[in-house]
């Protein structure tokens, strides 16, 4: 006989317990998201104060390169980024099991919880006890102490880029260091002067 039709108190125990599961992982991956969105902060924050610095240095604006553009390119990569990262196939149930089990001192009673098969009837004598023993000793415990949601102290470094940029944009004016602009003026104004000439 199914010992999970015999005990419908159990089937209701093991989704209770799930759901303690899956709320780690929903903690785990919003703590992900945190950490990818960091990085990927950090890295197109840095590249625009690189697309800017070539910009004002060798005026590619000038040259009708817009550095706008390409940065936003290129950081449109952190969104696909972020998402592989937080929806990541080793974040997953049973890792979210494990570490809550590690992190609120349950013994491996929730791992077993998830894994422990209903229909072998070798688990019907202490399945039902074993439930309510696990249900009991997590109402008393938070899963959102055990897997803390936190911004990084660190996202106060990306000040650093951000003043850099506004710095250069407003400090810096348009170099034109190799001589692309001129060189580029110099064929302009030749080509006017052949089309004169025809």
């Amino acid at each position: 006989m199914d010992v999970a039709l015999a005990n419908p108190n159990v089937l209701s125990a093991r989704e209770r317990l799930r759901r303690y599961a899956d709320r780690a992982l929903a903690r785990l991956r919003a703590q992900e998201a945190i950490n990818s969105v960091h990085v990927a902060l950090t890295v197109s924050l840095w590249l625009l104060t690189a697309c800017i610095f070539a910009d004002r240095f060798f005026s590619l604006s000038q040259l009708g390169i817009n550095v706008w553009i390409i940065w936003g390119g290129i950081s449109a990569l952190a969104v696909p980024y972020v998402l592989w990262r937080t929806y990541s196939p080793r974040l997953h149930e049973n890792l979210a099991a494990v570490l809550a089990d590690d992190r609120l001192g349950l013994h491996a009673r929730l791992c077993t919880a998830l894994t422990l098969d209903l229909e072998d009837p070798a688990n019907a004598l202490f399945s039902q006890a074993f439930y309510a023993e696990a249900l009991a000793r997590l109402q008393s415990l938070k899963v959102e102490q055990a897997f803390p949601v936190r911004v990084s102290r660190a996202f106060v470094l990306l000040l650093i880029p951000i003043a850099a940029c506004a710095g250069m944009l407003r400090f810096m004016e348009p170099q034109d260091r190799l001589g692309l602009v001129a060189g580029h003026e110099q064929k302009r104004k030749a080509e006017a002067q052949r089309e004169r000439a025809a």
